[in-house]
């Protein structure tokens, strides 16, 4: 993948000028990266009516930790790139993501988050049993929660 960088509004958008639209029409497609604190980053696109040369609605994707933009190397189409802590489960991996691409200071501090949980889930055990339970999910949610955010204070 040849990695776009810089794609991250509508006005900085990445465009393809010969796009098709329906089955004859060629028209313009957009895409950025929208990043939403406390949410994460999502892939949006967005095409040019030619009929009446308006922007239609955007396309918005789901939201995930770590998102980039590219063109495939074989294709040329545009694609994308993801990290969170659900596909890359090991601080080896996550390092090797981080070695690959070029990061915005928002990735780099995700990077960060997405190493700490992988270090807090291997602190934690998890044991299922019938009755009560120990803890309150509130009291589980504070625990992890602390848990992580020494991890993420511990990563240089």
């Amino acid at each position: 993948m040849k990695q776009l960088t810089g794609h991250e509004s509508e006005e900085s958008a990445y465009i393809v000028n010969d796009y098709p639209y329906g089955f004859r029409l060629r028209t313009k497609i957009r895409y950025w990266i929208e990043t939403k604190k406390g949410f994460g980053q999502r892939f949006i696109s967005q095409t040019l009516n030619p009929k009446n040369g308006k922007w239609n609605a955007p396309k918005k994707g789901n939201y995930t930790t770590i998102l980039l933009m590219g063109l495939d190397d074989q294709t040329g189409y545009t694609i994308t790139e993801s990290c969170n802590n659900w596909m890359y489960n090991t601080e080896e991996s996550v390092k090797e993501f981080e070695a690959k691409y070029t990061l915005t200071d928002y990735q780099k501090q995700a990077i960060k988050y997405i190493i700490a949980v992988i270090r807090a889930n291997n602190k934690i055990t998890w044991t299922i049993s019938e009755g009560e339970s120990n803890q309150t999910r509130e009291e589980q949610t504070a625990i992890i929660h602390s848990v992580v955010s020494y991890e993420y204070n511990q990563i240089k």
